[in-house]
């Protein structure tokens, strides 16, 4: 019985131009860079020949010159050389860069792998930064890593032992005795405490929403006393640190009210970078309420439009409001273009302690991996986005 790849040389021996009125100018393509791969020393891979298998079976009756041949060899296919391993290395190890140790996903970035991704965002992990198209990063931390080798020990990646220590590690901790260990009254780490002290300035008076809304930073327990119901108490009791904010529901001034009452300034805002026009109406309504809670001072917009129409319009309105504070650790409020990030924010100390973001597209992108350190994202928009559960 002759092989596949030998079969795919008659077929190129007799002539690709033969069949241009019969097979499809893509499968012809196909067909050649195949044969051109089968005399290459590596060979093809797997799924290679299961592609070319595929087109040989889908194109029989314009091949009839080779006969029973074919027909043989299709019904049990075997190959004269191993297939070489796949490119596509499907990989998930541990990576550090300066002080920071990221998990490193390496696999060819498909829609598939992305919508993965997008579940593990879903699911209350970290978003991912794409680094190149075969690796991504994300931040180790016990939860992404929990979500990350569930989701793609399925797809027979090969997981490094120090991953697998780390989460077998996790898995063994009992849930109720985990629970009870961070509770926010019964937690002895000194460090955290301090922080908290330092940072809220404790008192008898403390507001306890300003606890809960630390829960995430510091990470430990903290239950509401009584169901949320106002969007200070919603904020402050949410489970991951992004959140949606209805904007057909909730007024911006209150959205504002909220963060200042929770002591989450600096605030950055993330524009959505696909119209002049709405921009501009953002920028209004921001400097409405800005005016109202006397926050007018020490506010920078960093990002213009072209100065035609509405672009021209939105410029204007930076320089009239005065939006164009520089960058420094006494900036209340910085607004920003989804996608784009001036290097300046990563030159200054400046840190933002809560992102409201105008687009659901705050993913994927320089934008998103700066804000992805933020203990609070708040998503207003009049859409759910994709990246938060229901």
């Amino acid at each position: 019985m002759i092989t596949i790849d030998n079969l795919l040389l008659q077929i190129e021996n007799y002539g690709f131009d033969k069949f241009t009125s019969s097979i499809s100018r893509r499968d012809l393509r196909i067909l050649r860079n195949l044969a051109s791969l089968v005399k290459s020393p590596n060979f093809i891979t797997e799924n290679q020949s299961k592609l070319l298998i595929k087109l040989l079976t889908e194109n029989f009756k314009h091949l009839n010159f080779l006969g029973s041949k074919l027909t043989a060899s299709l019904y049990a296919p075997y190959w004269s050389r191993e297939f070489r391993n796949s490119d596509d290395p499907k990989k998930i190890t541990i990576f550090s860069t300066n002080d920071e140790k990221l998990i490193k996903i390496e696999t060819s970035l498909t829609s598939y792998i992305t919508k993965i991704f997008a579940d593990i965002e879903k699911s209350g992990g970290s978003s991912v930064h794409t680094y190149n198209s075969k690796t991504a990063l994300m931040p180790l931390m016990e939860k992404n890593l929990i979500l990350t080798v569930d989701a793609f020990r399925p797809e027979n990646f090969d997981i490094s032992d120090e991953i697998l220590e780390f989460y077998n590690t996790i898995k063994s901790w009992s849930r109720e005795e985990v629970a009870s260990k961070f509770q926010l009254e019964t937690l002895d780490n000194k460090k955290i405490l301090k922080k908290l002290e330092d940072e809220l300035e404790l008192s008898s008076s403390t507001d306890d929403l300003l606890f809960a809304d630390r829960k995430i930073r510091y990470q430990y327990q903290f239950s509401p006393k009584t169901e949320p119901s106002t969007l200070k108490e919603i904020i402050a009791h949410r489970q991951s640190n992004k959140i949606f904010v209805d904007s057909t529901k909730y007024e911006f001034e209150e959205l504002i009210d909220s963060l200042v009452a929770l002591e989450k300034l600096p605030i950055l805002l993330v524009f959505g970078n696909f119209s002049e026009n709405e921009c501009l109406k953002q920028i209004d309504m921001l400097a409405s309420v800005l005016v109202k809670k006397n926050l007018t001072d020490d506010v920078g917009i960093y990002f213009r439009f072209k100065n035609v129409g509405k672009g021209q319009d939105f410029n204007q309105r930076i320089a009239t409001k005065k939006f164009n504070k520089p960058l420094d650790a006494t900036t209340k409020i910085a607004g920003v273009i989804n996608g784009k990030l001036a290097k300046f924010f990563l030159k200054t100390n400046w840190q933002p302690n809560s992102v409201i973001t105008f687009t659901n597209s705050l993913r994927h992108n320089k934008t998103s991996v700066y804000c992805n350190n933020c203990d609070l994202i708040v998503y207003y928009t009049d859409k759910l986005p994709l990246v938060i559960s229901t």
